[in-house]
């Protein structure tokens, strides 16, 4: 968008006059331009909130994989390192890294349709506490 088109303030008939420069435009170029800005604030906002909660949902699964690492004494970096040794049948904590990550599989898809319910306008966005309620709970009887 131009600095132009920032600077509109007036309305005579159907053109609109930067008073800057005191030259007319017609009405539907700036509805253009307004339509632009708006959808590219939307993107912004959309990609904004997705940033946002892929945070929430990594933050989420990483708490498991940590208590996991304080509870036993180990240091798997993440959900991906655990990930490695879920189909090891001989690895001590085998039964953990599937479960962390069938869960991890669980939660994402629950995240994923939760998003889409959002940006369809299905539902509103949810604050963090009541996306996170609506994430499956770890259970991991191991």
């Amino acid at each position: 968008m131009s600095e132009q088109t920032k600077k509109i303030v007036v309305m005579s008939g159907e053109k609109y006059v930067y008073l800057d420069t005191k030259t007319e435009v017609e009405a539907s170029e700036v509805e253009t331009a307004i339509a632009k800005r708006d959808e590219e604030l939307a993107a912004a906002t959309k990609e904004a909130t997705v940033k946002e909660f892929t945070g929430y949902v990594e933050e989420y699964i990483q708490k498991e994989v940590d208590a996991y690492n304080k509870a036993n004494g180990l240091q798997f970096r993440d959900v991906h390192s655990c990930a490695n040794y879920k189909d090891n049948t001989d690895y001590a904590h085998q039964g953990f890294c599937l479960s962390v990550w069938n869960w991890n599989v669980a939660v994402w898809e629950t995240a994923r349709m939760i998003q889409a319910s959002v940006f369809a306008g299905t539902r509103n966005l949810p604050a963090k506490d009541e996306f996170l309620a609506e994430l499956p709970a770890f259970n991991f009887a191991g």
